[in-house]
């Protein structure tokens, strides 16, 4: 007969030097107590969710550096770029908004700008980071609630 650790017990208020153990029947049959089985989950998630934070932080951060300073090359350029928003898809996935003047969006010269992008993100690209440009012309019809209700809820600001 095999017994479970009663589930009125706290498995995290034991002393420091004690652990429980479990024996190889209980590991053959999974008979673990609901309470071990609770606690492992918590364990697991509270470690996930650390782990996710530190991803994010750390993409948003690259995302941000890539945005702002690619804002700044169009600039070098003598592109004029009215507005760069930034939007989280996911922990891993970003898109930057870059709104262009209009003369300057259907300009030949601006055409720099997007074998630009290419060459960048070969680079940065990669199974836990993703980078997208996009590029929009200024006009007066550009709604900017629409576009921060789209997600686009950082705004560089030069």
């Amino acid at each position: 007969m095999t017994s479970t650790i009663p589930s009125t017990i706290s498995l995290d208020s034991l002393p420091d030097d004690w652990e429980v153990q479990t024996t190889t029947e209980q590991m053959q049959s999974n008979l673990f107590s609901a309470d071990v089985v609770i606690n492992a989950y918590f364990q697991g998630k509270k470690a996930q969710d650390a782990l996710n934070d530190r991803i994010l932080t750390e993409n948003l951060d690259k995302a941000m550096t890539l945005s702002s300073g690619f804002s700044e090359k169009l600039k070098e350029k003598n592109i004029k770029c009215k507005l760069t928003l930034l939007k989280p898809k996911q922990i891993t996935e970003f898109e930057s908004l870059f709104v262009i003047d209009e003369e300057d969006y259907i300009s030949a010269e601006f055409d720099e700008a997007y074998r630009l992008t290419i060459s960048e993100k070969e680079i940065v690209n990669n199974e836990t980071f993703h980078f997208s440009y996009i590029f929009i012309p200024d006009s007066e019809d550009l709604n900017r609630e629409k576009l921060t209700s789209n997600g686009y809820v950082f705004e560089y600001k030069r």
